[in-house]
């Protein structure tokens, strides 16, 4: 059975500190977090007793140190646990993380394809005990899962129901893992994270762009990521661009993930700077190791001169430019992270 903990509000702040600057005596705490001394003392007390929180032993002695060095405080390795299932269109990564961020165990699936709600349901289900069997976790000892799925075509192909059929995979998971669940958009999930670890400077303001088998976007306005209305905004990916028009998976044709995705770049190294001879060696575009290894070998080849490596480049990259254009000047944010594999 899972357990459950109720966390008090300086309880999630003393955590949120330690994520950030561990080890760190009660006093810091106290002094980062703008909390009384009695609250850290209680605070630290309960989260020891619950094991998300252990001794780092004493502070380093300074000019300044006075009696006692200090005893600091750092987040447990071991307690609590999350599994985190990222699902993109061709494959799943699945990882066991403590609360440090720290990935403890991983590993990667085919992603069911062209399912309906009930094939995502059972594919998720299957991968969830697959990787408990490998990895040898009890659920007892994991807080929850965070599951993180493409915003279009899955688990539905229309983007306004997404929100309502995230949901009921949410509880229909909760059903049967027996733990809590949390699905959200991938990119979402990731800006997410960008949000709360990153350094960024002092903008409050930006933009996450991940190019992996799509492009995903999250937007952060003043600190608090902004979702839209069916938690859809800023879906760049869907602008149409052109490119020849080709079909994308929304039903619209000419989207920019239709000419800026792994699988894209990929088939065009293949076919236009690979010769025949060669060509077969690298495998296609539904095989993941070939993929990733044909991706380096254009870079490479971009970046040691050969003209039709940077003419794939070029090309492309003015499809995202201009798209980011658009997306910079409507929203007038001026802090762009991009991101793939």
């Amino acid at each position: 059975m899972q357990q459950s903990y109720r966390l008090s509000t300086s309880d999630k702040r003393v955590l949120s500190l330690l994520s950030r600057r561990s080890p760190l005596s009660k006093r810091a705490i106290a002094d980062a977090g703008g909390m009384g001394w009695a609250t850290v003392v209680n605070s630290i007390g309960e989260l020891i007793d619950i094991g998300f929180v252990e001794s780092a032993g004493t502070a380093k002695s300074t000019p300044a140190t006075r009696g006692r060095h200090a005893e600091t405080y750092t987040l447990s390795d071991h307690r609590p646990l999350v599994v985190g299932i990222d699902v993109e269109y061709t494959r799943t990564h699945v990882a066991l993380i403590n609360l440090k961020g720290s990935i403890l165990a991983e590993s990667m699936y085919r992603t069911v394809q062209d399912p309906e709600q009930e094939d995502v349901v059972r594919f998720l289900t299957a991968t969830f005990e697959t990787f408990r069997e490998e990895v040898g976790f009890q659920v007892d000892n994991i807080a929850g899962v965070g599951l993180a799925i493409p915003g279009i075509a899955f688990p539905s192909r229309s983007p306004r129901d997404n929100l309502a059929k995230s949901q009921q995979l949410s509880s229909e998971l909760q059903r049967r893992f027996g733990i809590t669940v949390r699905v959200a958009q991938n990119t979402k999930a990731y800006t997410a994270f960008q949000n709360w670890f990153h350094d960024k400077g002092s903008s409050r303001d930006f933009m996450q762009v991940s190019i992996r088998t799509g492009v995903g976007t999250g937007i952060v306005h003043q600190g608090q990521q902004y979702l839209g209305t069916h938690g859809l905004a800023g879906e760049i990916g869907h602008l149409k661009v052109g490119g020849g028009g080709l079909p994308c998976r929304c039903g619209k044709t000419g989207c920019l993930e239709t000419v800026v995705n792994e699988r894209y770049l990929f088939e065009q190294y293949r076919t236009r700077v690979l010769s025949n001879e060669f060509a077969p060696n690298t495998g296609n575009s539904s095989d993941i190791d070939g993929v990733r290894e044909g991706l380096r070998g254009l870079f490479d080849d971009a970046v040691a001169g050969n003209p039709e490596a940077r003419r794939i480049l070029d090309t492309v990259a003015g499809y995202l430019g201009r798209a980011l254009a658009a997306t910079i000047t409507t929203l007038d944010i001026n802090y762009v992270i991009i991101s793939g594999h």
